[in-house]
């Protein structure tokens, strides 16, 4: 990522990864892990509160609709053994379909590639909410979906 000190200030290609996760089978991200190489760089300590925000906001106001992220802050050793902190963001398949600042993109292999619109059409398809009989709570009806045995509980 681009930016100061490896970080990118407006965050949207990290958002264009997260929302690729979702729109998959999800994934995980090691903030402070080189990605060509898998070393351990770490984050400042002092810089480590303000990327756990950074990745929330991004998580939250940059990805509509907004990412269901596990961020966690942990310590992993460098090359010379060293425990140093990173950023851990697991995101986990979801049942919405989700838009980041550079449009919808899914995780083919081990790159992010934007969906073609044949592509996005069935995957909102596939994530529409079914029609399971419940009213707007969830719930269902008494007509409708009831078994011979609920049936007969409620006429008793």
């Amino acid at each position: 990522m681009g930016g100061e000190g490896g970080v990118e200030p407006g965050g949207t290609c990290l958002a264009d990864e997260l929302a690729a996760f979702a729109n998959g089978d999800g994934g995980l991200a090691v903030l402070g892990v080189d990605r060509a190489t898998g070393e351990v760089s770490g984050v400042p300590m002092d810089r480590l509160d303000a990327l756990e925000r950074w990745v929330s906001w991004i998580c939250n106001d940059l990805v509509k609709p907004s990412l269901d992220a596990d961020i966690r802050k942990l310590e992993l050793p460098d090359s010379a053994g060293h425990l140093t902190a990173v950023v851990r963001v697991e995101i986990g398949r979801s049942l919405f379909v989700h838009r980041s600042p550079g449009g919808y993109f899914r995780r083919i292999g081990s790159s992010k590639r934007e969906m073609p619109p044949e592509v996005l059409a069935r995957l909102f398809q596939e994530r529409r909410p079914m029609d399971d009989g419940a009213d707007d709570r969830g719930q269902r009806s008494h007509e409708e979906g009831l078994t011979a045995g609920e049936t007969m509980a409620l006429e008793q």
